[in-house]
């Protein structure tokens, strides 16, 4: 069995083993508390380490499969402010000033370290990426 500390700040498992006397009947327990506090500590920092792996690794891919088409659009509309009329040359500067955000968040994903999830809208989360 294993109890927290009402201040959540240890955690003890407890054994205890019955010893009958000689009619079966119990006489007395032995009963032992083992404070397994860092051992609690050492699987939930793995647990956390894991999962921002696992973020880290999915970010990379997502911003990986962006890219590559990212790229291609960026290019072309560079190429196109070159071509268009005076009248296109705005929207087409706004179209490569938003793919360039989208690339510097690509970069973000790609280097990130870290994250924080926070609420969204309604039962969704998101993450924050540092």
């Amino acid at each position: 069995q294993e109890r927290q500390e009402a201040d959540g700040r240890r955690w003890y498992e407890r054994t205890a083993t019955p010893l009958p006397n000689a009619t079966g009947e119990v006489e007395y327990v032995i009963e032992i508390i083992h404070d397994i506090t860092a051992e609690r500590r050492l699987k939930s920092a793995e647990a956390e380490r894991v999962k921002l792996a696992g973020v880290i690794e999915l970010a990379g891919t997502v911003a990986h499969e962006i890219n590559s088409p990212l790229f291609v659009a960026l290019g072309t509309a560079q190429l196109l402010q070159d071509d268009v009329g005076e009248e296109e040359k705005e929207a087409v500067a706004t179209i490569v000033r938003n793919l360039k955000s989208i690339a510097e968040l690509t970069a973000k994903m790609t280097g990130m370290t870290g994250y924080r999830s926070r609420d969204y809208a309604g039962e969704t989360r998101i993450v924050d990426l540092e």
